[in-house]
């Protein structure tokens, strides 16, 4: 998991993930993409949500169950698969600033 890039604009950041993951793919990892957009008030977890939203909406009921058993925090990121029913979502399991460290493990 990324734990993110920061520097001044035309350093080169985008071009050098971009290259990171091309490399990963064609070492046959799944590569999880999720972006930052400059001057928009986006919740800070946005680049997660994006980044598993496409990575798991797509897929059946089934496969999300068993590839998210033991992430009981993603359904917090991703409301829209206790809405489909495809999880739960758990009392008191917010994305929040506070659940912060939770949420980030259960990612990973």
């Amino acid at each position: 998991m990324s734990h993110g890039m920061a520097g001044a604009p035309g350093l080169g950041k985008s071009r050098l993930l971009e290259e990171a993951a091309r490399r990963g793919r064609a070492f046959g990892w799944a590569v999880l993409e999720g972006r930052c957009h400059r001057y928009s008030a986006q919740d800070p977890y946005a680049p997660v949500r994006e980044a598993l939203g496409t990575a798991l909406l797509p897929l059946p009921p089934a496969r999300v169950r068993r590839v998210l058993e033991g992430c009981p925090w993603v359904p917090a990121l991703l409301p829209e698969l206790a809405e489909r029913g495809v999880l739960s979502a758990l009392p008191g399991r917010e994305a929040s600033a506070e659940n912060r460290p939770l949420l980030f493990a259960s990612v990973a």
